[in-house]
């Protein structure tokens, strides 16, 4: 897959310019909802990773 050749750097910067980006115009307290949410997608996909 195309992310094992992406540098951590790389992904971080990838990652930061993401969250900036679907954060604008939003309001504080939706934001703090999203990064929620994602922080529990990281979590699944973390646990599905290490059943494959």
């Amino acid at each position: 897959m195309v992310l094992k050749n992406i540098s951590n750097e790389e992904l971080a910067i990838l990652a930061t310019i993401f969250a900036i980006s679907i954060s604008k115009d939003v309001a504080p307290d939706d934001v703090s909802i999203l990064g929620d949410f994602f922080t529990i997608v990281g979590d699944v996909l973390s646990l599905l990773g290490e059943e494959r």
